[in-house]
C-alpha cells in the first residue's frame, strides 16, 4: 500500500526541515534555495527534488558556521522551554558533521 507521508518524507526541503530544523518546512526551503546543502557532494538549489535511499545530504563547508549556529540555538531553546526534539526513523543523523543520510523508504513502490 503506498504511504503518501512516507513519499513527502523523501522532498529535499521536506528531509532538510525534519532533521535539522524540527518541522520548519519555510527556513529549509529558504536554505536549501540559497545552496546551503550538498545531496551526494554535489550542490543543489532545488527544494521539490526527491532522495533516493542512499543519498547523503551534507552541509556545504562554506556555509557550516551558520548551520552550526542555527542548530545550537534550536537545542538551546528546546532545552529552556522544554520541547523535544522528534526525529524521523528514515534518517540516520550525524551532528558532528552536519550531514544525514536516507536509509529507510517503507512502501515507496511507486511502480503500483
Amino acid at each position: 500500500m503506498f504511504n503518501f507521508l512516507n513519499f513527502l518524507d523523501r522532498r529535499f526541503d521536506i528531509s532538510v526541515s525534519k532533521v535539522f530544523l524540527n518541522n520548519n518546512i519555510f527556513t529549509a526551503r529558504q536554505l536549501v534555495l540559497h545552496g546551503f546543502f550538498l545531496i551526494n557532494g554535489d550542490k543543489c538549489k532545488s527544494p521539490s527534488i526527491f532522495l533516493k535511499e542512499g543519498d547523503i545530504v551534507t552541509v556545504d563547508p562554506v556555509k557550516w558556521s551558520y548551520m552550526y549556529s542555527l542548530l545550537l540555538n534550536r537545542y538551546i531553546r528546546s532545552l529552556k522551554y522544554g520541547k523535544k526534539i522528534h526525529l524521523n526513523n528514515n534518517y540516520v543523523i550525524s551532528y558532528s558533521t552536519l550531514s544525514f543520510l536516507l536509509v529507510c523508504n517503507s512502501n515507496l513502490n511507486l511502480n503500483k
